[in-house]
């Protein structure tokens, strides 16, 4: 009885302590976005400078926003309507700011018969869609992962990941802009879900993505979906906050 006892005993604890390895291990493995550096220049978007200054640093005069304060190290695209990007200190997930993106002028499509609008803000250096400005140097080939908190009544949202390969010497562009359309988006608990939807309450996101061999910068962002195709969300008045950005390579 008492070997018995003995081996019950060795058992339990066995089991004990594979428990809190496995618990070690999970909480190790939720670690990296707290510990790897964060490749995000502002990722609460706590420094700002004046419009004038974000002015030079773009391509595009897309920003509605000519009086205020930007974030900086963040880009903004439009691809329809007209749009406010700034940042706010009344909404933020902490900090005292969090950066935001309002329409305040649709478009119209004859064709569809619906009012719309769609733009992207990069949290990834001041660039834009299409060019590469002040995007992130990376690793050609390596994994990466960007994550934010987002709010708002711009709820039905996408990733937006652009990568740039140099080209040869004598070619009329110095770099290729790759779009990049195979990542993988994570919710809070860490479950997989098709895409991020905002809310009145801020909800949590991690994208992850494998850059293309050759691919030496990237930007990245987020961006309203439904463009010309449907109009829905596309109010003006209708917002979006972010806050709380972090990027970092999944090692």
């Amino acid at each position: 009885m008492k070997k018995v006892s003995t081996l019950l005993v060795t058992v339990m604890v066995a089991m004990l302590f594979a428990g809190t390895v496995n618990a070690a291990e999970e909480k190790k493995a939720d670690a990296p976005a707290a510990e790897l550096e964060n490749l995000a220049p502002n990722p609460g978007a706590e420094n700002t400078h004046h419009y004038s200054k974000y002015r030079v640093l773009v391509k595009h005069d897309w920003n509605k926003n000519r009086k205020g304060q930007v974030p900086v190290g963040w880009g903004l695209y439009v691809g329809g309507g007209r749009w406010f990007f700034g940042v706010s200190t009344d909404e933020k997930k902490s900090g005292k700011n969090s950066a935001f993106l309002k329409i305040v002028r649709v478009d119209h499509s004859d064709k569809r018969n619906v009012d719309w609008a769609q733009a992207a803000v990069f949290f990834s250096g001041e660039c834009d869609l299409y060019t590469v400005g002040k995007s992130i140097k990376i690793k050609p080939g390596a994994n990466y992962c960007f994550s934010f908190w987002v709010k708002g009544t711009i709820t039905n949202l996408r990733a937006m990941v652009q990568g740039f390969i140099p080209l040869p010497e004598g070619a009329k562009k110095k770099l290729k802009r790759v779009t990049i359309k195979s990542f993988k988006i994570f919710d809070e608990a860490g479950k997989e879900v098709p895409r991020i939807t905002a809310t009145d309450q801020w909800k949590f996101y991690t994208v992850k993505v494998k850059m293309p061999a050759g691919c030496e910068q990237f930007s990245c962002g987020i961006g309203n979906t439904s463009g010309y195709r449907t109009g829905e969300n596309d109010k003006v008045g209708n917002v979006l906050y972010i806050d709380d950005v972090r990027i970092w390579e999944d090692k």
